[in-house]
């Protein structure tokens, strides 16, 4: 689940999700590499999150 997406937020998402299917796991995505928005997805119920990052080397 992507934290910023259109309509409903990832970690609004992650709510309405966690109502309906308890033992799901739940893995945020994001760009964001920000401490409260990835606490707030943990909180909301997400199991964990990976951060989108580009790396790229130039050889």
């Amino acid at each position: 689940m992507d934290i910023d997406m259109p309509y409903v937020n990832g970690i609004e998402g992650v709510r309405l999700i966690r109502q309906k299917f308890p033992n799901l796991k739940i893995l945020m995505q994001t760009v964001f590499d920000d401490d409260e928005k990835l606490f707030a997805s943990i909180r909301a119920g997400a199991d964990g999150y990976i951060l989108k990052k580009l790396n790229l080397k130039s050889y």
